[in-house]
């Protein structure tokens, strides 16, 4: 009976610190996506946009690739 109690909260803790990460993962994502929305771009991005533009030509997908942090 002991093995099994034990072996209960053993799952029962395994699935809760699952749970908490995906909740953290969300809330970042979340709050980031917040961040990035109420900052403009700097120098830098636009720069760096502007490259990945003239390398990647209309690829959405690897500009974004290119530019971590920041949506396209």
């Amino acid at each position: 009976m002991a093995k099994y109690v034990i072996n209960v909260t053993f799952n029962l803790v395994f699935f809760l610190s699952l749970k908490m990460c995906v909740l953290l993962q969300e809330f970042h994502v979340v709050f980031s996506l917040h961040h990035l929305h109420s900052r403009k771009w700097t120098d830098e991005e636009i720069e760096m946009l502007r490259q990945a533009v003239k390398h990647f030509g209309e690829d959405l997908s690897k500009i974004s690739e290119h530019i971590k942090g920041r949506t396209v």
